[in-house]
């Protein structure tokens, strides 16, 4: 077996082979790789498994993520909490991926190497990474087993009141509604003590991968007041984002952007909606989700060690409690350019 960085020229194979799984998704594809890339500055280490006759047997898609002072870090994958772990032919391929990886970190001078997945994945332990339950879960949703019938009553409740206030959701099809969506995104990032993308990762998606990310807004007479940022591949959708402006959340419309996105999904082939992530202190949101009959799932960050270790997400997401009072008090042109500075780390 060869274990190697992938070839630009053999993209074509990696895609295919990737996609011969049902957990391929857009965090898999290479394209996703070179948007970062070219967005963020990061490195791709694509690694790639041959077997004896050249033919690819499994894959790891990763980034060396790199910043003066703070070093490096090698990470699989940034910008995503459960789709990390490598897609192989049988466990003896898999094992020798994380082994690569792990002697690539050393290579480029990482302080850790982490790979982001599913709880309590003994194959990726058994290599001599460090499990850290993160308290974090993705809510997947099998779309073909949702009905209206099968959602909780509230949901149903809340969709008919969409439909009598006139919400109309529609997928933005111009840079300019996608602006718009990020405007709102931004906003209330600032509001949440959260750092946000930065533009030019939503510009670099729209112009070059148009069949694979899209945004979904919600209008009421005339004005946006929600949306959604999905990622699409293969049998999966991602909801990356989701925001409603606050005036109008006793609306429904959340509600209405997870059902309107089910409905296209599925009539454009998609069998799974991932909800995203959600902070097991984050009830009201679990609950939220498990109404559409999604199915929580934990998740975990697998780190080895290379001379550092990470922050636990429960600091990064529970912690820094003055940082952010601060952060909610900066001007938004202020959040704006600083997020998508420190959105190249914190990712």
């Amino acid at each position: 077996m060869n274990v190697t960085l992938l070839s630009e020229r053999r993209a074509k194979e990696w895609d295919a082979f990737v996609d011969q799984f049902d957990a391929a998704t857009l965090y898999h594809h290479h394209a996703w790789y070179d948007v970062l890339a070219d967005t963020y500055g990061h490195d791709k280490r694509l690694l790639v498994a041959y077997d004896a006759e050249d033919k690819i047997v499994g894959v790891l898609p990763m980034m060396l993520v790199r910043l003066p002072v703070l070093g490096a870090k090698l990470i699989a994958c940034p910008y995503q909490a459960s789709a990390g772990p490598p897609l192989a032919d049988d466990d003896a391929v898999f094992t020798a991926l994380l082994e690569r990886a792990v002697e690539l970190g050393r290579e480029d001078g990482a302080k850790f190497v982490e790979v982001r997945g599913p709880a309590e994945d003994e194959r990726i332990t058994g290599v001599g990474f460090e499990e850290r339950h993160a308290g974090t879960f993705d809510a997947v949703i099998q779309m073909h087993e949702v009905t209206r019938s099968t959602i909780h009553r509230g949901h149903r409740q809340d969709l008919n009141r969409v439909n009598r206030l006139g919400i109309e959701i529609r997928e933005a099809t111009s840079l300019a509604q996608w602006r718009v969506f990020y405007e709102m995104f931004e906003e209330l990032q600032r509001e949440f003590a959260a750092i946000g993308l930065g533009w030019a990762i939503f510009e670099n998606l729209f112009m070059r991968l148009p069949n694979k990310a899209k945004v979904r807004l919600a209008t009421l007479d005339g004005e946006v007041i929600a949306g959604s940022f999905l990622l699409c591949h293969h049998k999966t959708i991602f909801s990356k984002q989701a925001v409603v402006r606050p005036e109008h959340v006793r609306t429904g419309v959340g509600k209405g952007l997870v059902w309107s996105t089910m409905e296209w999904g599925k009539e454009a082939g998609y069998e799974v909606l991932n909800l995203g992530i959600s902070l097991q202190s984050q009830s009201h949101v679990l609950k939220f989700k498990e109404g559409f009959n999604a199915t929580a799932r934990p998740l975990s960050s697998y780190v080895y060690s290379l001379g550092a270790k990470p922050p636990s997400y429960e600091d990064l997401y529970e912690g820094y409690g003055t940082l952010k009072k601060v952060w909610q008090k900066m001007p938004l042109p202020a959040t704006k350019l600083a997020g998508a500075m420190l959105t190249r780390w914190f990712c």
